[in-house]
């Protein structure tokens, strides 16, 4: 059994802190991590890591990435042809991508939609928004932005999505969060979707980083949090699903009942 290992840091480990920020409170996001794990070309990060029991700690230089979040694939369910996209993480061209592979999966005779989005951290905002619109009408509500002021942030779709009537399923696990969350939960509480697998993680709030000083490492900061479109607060709570299933395969479409995909 090999493991692949960079700089030192194997598939296994756990994240105990990255510069400073400790992230062994049992409410930290795969999301949190990264954010904070991101930075500038060719500057260093330090992370502390556990291993079977044992802690280690690395000094690692940042480098580029390129990660592929979208993959689609044909499949079949009940013997009608589905569509099947797998987003690993939302980014500012996610929704785009997944309009060209819905464009694709049409052609190839599609007549119904899986969106895979177990394990998704979350990313950026904008891209769950912006996936999630192509699914719906114009002025469907996406989400709320809200701060102990109240609603700051109002975001609801301007014009009608492509993809309105063809049969669609989200498969989501206890890893889905954030940006993935506020996406599941606009098309389900819009009716637009069925949810199946498992309850979401639950992370609703927006965080800031505020240093406590110099090599003193820092706070995260709760600013604000998302509501749902029936103004429900996803944070520590996660999105419930219509259909509950363990699923494991990687073929996420063999996990949705057939009903569930058939045109109504």
């Amino acid at each position: 059994n090999i493991q692949h290992t960079t700089g030192g840091i194997r598939k296994s480990d756990t994240f105990l802190e990255v510069d400073g920020v400790r992230f062994d409170d049992g409410k930290s996001t795969p999301d949190d991590v990264a954010a904070r794990l991101r930075g500038p070309p060719d500057s260093k990060v330090g992370i502390v890591m556990e291993r079977d029991g044992k802690v280690f700690d690395f000094i690692l230089t940042r480098k580029p990435i390129t990660i592929t979040s979208v993959r689609s694939y044909m499949s079949k369910v009940g013997g009608g042809k589905v569509g099947v996209i797998r987003i690993k993480s939302f980014s500012g061209t996610t929704a785009q991508t997944v309009q060209d592979a819905l464009n694709d999966l049409k052609g190839k005779g599609a007549e119904s939609f899986v969106l895979d989005l177990r394990g998704n951290p979350g990313g950026l905002l904008p891209g769950g928004v912006d996936t999630a619109a192509i699914f719906l009408e114009a002025n469907k509500p996406v989400v709320y932005v809200v701060d102990k002021k109240g609603v700051q942030d109002n975001q609801l779709t301007y014009q009608d999505g492509s993809v309105l009537d063809a049969p669609l399923a989200i498969v989501v696990n206890g890893n889905t969060a954030s940006a993935a969350e506020v996406m599941t939960a606009a098309l389900k509480e819009n009716q637009r979707a069925t949810i199946v697998g498992e309850t979401t993680f639950g992370k609703g709030i927006i965080q800031t980083i505020r240093q406590l000083g110099y090599e003193n490492g820092g706070v995260a900061v709760t600013v604000a949090r998302y509501e749902t479109p029936l103004h429900n607060n996803i944070n520590k709570s996660g999105i419930s699903v219509d259909v509950n299933v363990d699923c494991k395969d990687e073929d996420a479409a063999v996990c949705v009942p057939a009903s569930v995909l058939q045109k109504k």
